[in-house]
Formats: C-alpha cells, sequence, structure tokens
C-alpha cells in the first residue's frame, strides 16, 4: 500500500489481478479500481498528485495513470522486471 502525499488515498496494487485499487482514506472504502496490466509492484505519485505510476514486472513496463480520469494514459517501456518506481 503507498499512501500519496496528501493522505486523502491510498493506492493499493492487486499484482495477480493486474490492478490498482484506490482507497478513499476518509470513508476507508474502494473508490476505483483502475486494470494496469501485468504484475503490478509499486506505485509512484507526481508530486502535484496529477499522475501515478506503476511499475509492471511482467511486461518490463511502467504504466501512467492519470489521477483525475483514473485512466492508464501511457505504458513505458523500461529495463527488466521493474519493481521500484
Amino acid at each position: 500500500m503507498d499512501l500519496q502525499r496528501s493522505r486523502r488515498r491510498r493506492e493499493v496494487r492487486g499484482t495477480a489481478a493486474g490492478t490498482v485499487s484506490v482507497i478513499d482514506a476518509a470513508k476507508l472504502r474502494e473508490a476505483a479500481r483502475i486494470k494496469v496490466g501485468k504484475a503490478p509492484v509499486q506505485v509512484g505519485f507526481t508530486p502535484d498528485g496529477s499522475r501515478d505510476y506503476v511499475s509492471l514486472r511482467d511486461e518490463n513496463k511502467v504504466a501512467g495513470i492519470d489521477t483525475s480520469t483514473r485512466k492508464v494514459i501511457a505504458r513505458i517501456k523500461v529495463g527488466r522486471a521493474p519493481i521500484q518506481v
């Protein structure tokens, strides 16, 4: 689980399902589930909170998520088996 700086939302990876769940920290409930790709491992946030980046270990990619639409907007090829973001 990763906590965004504002502490308003949390991101939880579903490695087997290939998803990232957005948790509303105030209401303690799932606000959205985003299909990102194979084996999401870690979520990183941009300082302004507009984008999330998720490492996709089994695809050798990082998925970029627009946080306002909660949609994957990019899949970036990176080195082998990325984990840290």
